[in-house]
């Protein structure tokens, strides 16, 4: 059935080209353009870019590199650190673009109840996943880059094509609006495709639960440069619901065919470039707690062992070293041509509102809340519930009583655990935060670089700001130097 749903999609974008190209008056509002298209097909444009958000395609896959959960295994050019800028100008006039068209024509009055309109959902429905959906995307991205274009953003049909750089401050400000909003106009009893809805199957409360999350994760990062609005927007949507099971976690289902098939299978086993492998640093980590995961990310090499590749070395050094062949590969769950990528989940929840608890922001026991997050992490991987208590009687995973600082570093660290291969740009704004654990680039950077602490920042892409200089020229003096360690608003 999907591949019949991508299918229509394809055909659908044909049909709208033809109505622009061609003379069909009687279809069309004027001749260039055409008169409607279907929301449902929209809807599933936008989905397809929330799987950017795993890897952000195999050229430069750098959220999961600067985490260190991958590393080059041969043909070293990413782990450089000099392919440095992240082109957003694709999620404006795709994803964004899409996503304003669904809120627009559900509340114009002229098009709220065209059939063309309505197949997706019910008026409100359709609005609140839509708000729901932009937000998790300027979240990321304004985490990446800091100012960003928001409020003047998309309005080239209103003539500014030049539009400013918004502070990260005022864009939380407003998606916390914008989101609050949204988890109001949720109808558990109105319709929404579920046939379209690729990630929750039209179930309305549990994008209210994925809502929620989208507050919890931009609340938790207020902790050092304004916690008392932290603090009230937690707690508001903690109270609300997120998600706290793994029956509904943030999925992104990759499908058994050519037109959305998982990048890193394609790069393994279409390909065969085979360009990456599980990092050092992270299945060391794995190895000093004993942890099983590393069973379940991570495969051994052809004589039975785990082997990780150090992030960043020296072409010649991986050459010299053999570890293109000896290095380890990813379990087949991250590596299978459909897998299902979890994005948004319980265990990383749950491991934030234990921080939220130890910090007072909620009144629920911390411990408790570790616990249920290390045993979600567990539960989706497959791993038995019966080793959670022996992985969690370790001293240097234990929680103890009035250790605030040292107890928020083991939470942080199980937070850059379980997230592997999950959604890295927020693993990697976790890390900003605490620094948990210390990842520093490697030695092919250069020595300029080389030990330095992984970036604060990724720089704008060239295709995003030069017709709009003036703006970028404004925003960078007013945020820094457009640079790596430029740290964004938040990151303090």
């Amino acid at each position: 059935m999907k591949k019949i749903v991508y299918s229509l999609i394809l055909m659908q974008l044909f049909l709208t080209i033809v109505a622009g190209c061609g003379k069909f008056g009687s279809i069309n509002r004027d001749p260039n353009n055409p008169s409607s298209t279907d929301n449902r097909y929209i809807f599933m444009d936008a989905s397809r870019y929330v799987a950017n958000m795993f890897i952000v395609g195999t050229y430069n896959p750098f959220p999961q590199h600067w985490v260190h959960y991958w590393a080059e295994r041969q043909n070293v050019q990413y782990t450089v650190m000099n392919l440095d800028t992240w082109t957003v100008n694709t999620y404006y006039y795709r994803p964004l673009k899409d996503l304003a068209s669904i809120i627009e024509t559900n509340t114009d009055p002229e098009t709220k109840a065209q059939s063309w309109v309505t197949n997706l959902g019910s008026n409100a429905n359709q609005i609140a996943v839509a708000k729901t959906l932009t937000a998790f995307f300027y979240m990321h991205m304004t985490d990446a880059l800091g100012m960003i274009p928001y409020s003047e953003a998309l309005k080239a049909n209103e003539g500014n094509y030049t539009p400013k750089y918004d502070t990260q401050e005022f864009i939380y400000a407003d998606l916390e609006k914008e989101l609050n909003d949204a988890y109001a106009m949720f109808d558990n009893n109105g319709p929404f495709s579920s046939q379209f809805d690729i990630f929750y199957g039209g179930d309305m409360n549990k994008w209210k639960k994925f809502n929620a999350s989208i507050r919890m994760l931009m609340a938790i990062k207020m902790d050092k440069v304004d916690p008392t609005n932290g603090r009230a927007r937690f707690a508001k949507a903690y109270q609300d619901g997120g998600i706290m099971n793994n029956a509904d976690n943030f999925n992104y289902k990759y499908l058994p065919e050519n037109n959305n098939s998982n990048p890193l299978y394609d790069n393994i086993f279409v390909t065969r470039r085979d360009d990456f492998a599980p990092c050092l640093t992270f299945m060391d980590t794995l190895k000093a707690f004993s942890d099983p995961r590393l069973y379940a990310y991570c495969t051994p090499n052809r004589e039975g062992d785990y082997v990780g590749v150090p992030f960043g070395m020296i072409a010649s050094d991986l050459s010299a070293s053999g570890l293109s062949n000896l290095a380890s590969s990813f379990t087949s769950r991250f590596t299978a041509q459909d897998a299902v990528g979890t994005l948004t989940c319980a265990s990383q929840m749950l491991l934030h509102a234990a921080e939220a608890a130890i910090l007072g922001w909620i009144d629920m026991d911390p411990f408790d809340l570790y616990r249920r997050g290390i045993e979600a992490s567990f539960e989706l991987n497959n791993i038995a519930l019966s080793e959670v208590a022996v992985y969690m009687n370790q001293p240097r995973v234990q929680l103890i009583a009035g250790e605030t600082e040292d107890n928020i570093k083991k939470i942080s660290l199980q937070k850059w655990i379980q997230g592997f291969g999950q959604d890295c740009f927020e693993a990697w704004s976790e890390w900003r935060r605490h620094r948990i654990p210390d990842l520093r680039i490697g030695p092919a950077a250069g020595a300029s670089l080389d030990g330095r602490p992984m970036p604060d920042r990724i720089r704008y892409g060239t295709n995003d700001y030069t017709t709009n200089q003036a703006a970028y020229q404004e925003a960078i003096a007013l945020q820094g130097p457009d640079a790596l360690f430029t740290k964004v608003w938040w990151n303090k």
